[in-house]
């Protein structure tokens, strides 16, 4: 299976659910759990799908195995809440509380030169979000970034490969240039480190530069 980026997502029965935006993954083992679908016809937010819903992958796009009134509530790969702030924590320096001015009463909204306004501080909670992926995964990007070990930009991911049996992301594409695009295939072994957004190869870019290019 082949995950690429901008690939649509469509049910068994052809109905198209959005568009692949991030792909799952543990950054020791390199194994696939979910990928992310940008919201679209079906789906009103992004949602995280598990891999086993998966029938097939390509280039083309990715199918499920499940018909539209097949599928199940799918969790929403971002949810955001309001926790309550710690009262003795010390503000950071330049730190301005917000607060909403009020008019004072009986008066409209606006027009009211020569009045004070009442700030009213609410610095009681804060919104926090939290990502519907399991613990120690990543949520790859599309495009994410790719670097050497020296540091030096090498290009985007433009495709993940992943063996459908182990669910186990086996290479990563890498492309590079705008009209013309040089495009080198790597094993996941060779990433050192993996971030949403960002990921390091083992690699140098004078040995990355040596890697002979990827012709489909």
């Amino acid at each position: 299976m082949q995950f690429k980026n901008g690939a649509h997502v469509s049910t068994a029965d052809g109905k198209d659910v959005g568009v692949i935006e991030r792909v799952v993954l543990n950054p020791q083992t390199k194994v696939v759990t979910h990928i992310v679908v940008r919201q679209g016809v079906l789906f009103t937010e992004d949602k995280v799908i598990p891999v086993e819903f998966i029938a097939h992958a390509d280039e083309e796009g990715i199918r499920l195995g499940q018909s539209e009134d097949q599928l199940p509530e799918f969790a929403p790969f971002e949810e955001h809440y309001y926790r309550p702030v710690d009262e003795n924590a010390v503000p950071p320096e330049g730190f301005v509380p917000p607060y909403l001015a009020y008019p004072p009463l009986g008066t409209a909204w606006w027009g009211y030169p020569g009045y004070n306004t009442y700030p009213i501080v609410d610095n009681s909670s804060e919104v926090a979000v939290e990502q519907n992926i399991p613990d120690n995964t990543v949520g790859l990007t599309e495009g994410a970034q790719v670097v050497s070990s020296d540091d030096e930009a090498l290009g985007e991911i433009s495709r993940i490969y992943m063996d459908q049996d182990s669910t186990r992301a086996t290479h990563i594409l890498i492309s590079k240039g705008w009209l013309f695009k040089e495009r080198r295939l790597i094993p996941t072994s060779w990433i050192g480190e993996l971030k949403a957004h960002t990921v390091q190869l083992s690699i140098s870019k004078h040995q990355f530069e040596h890697l002979p290019l990827f012709e489909t």
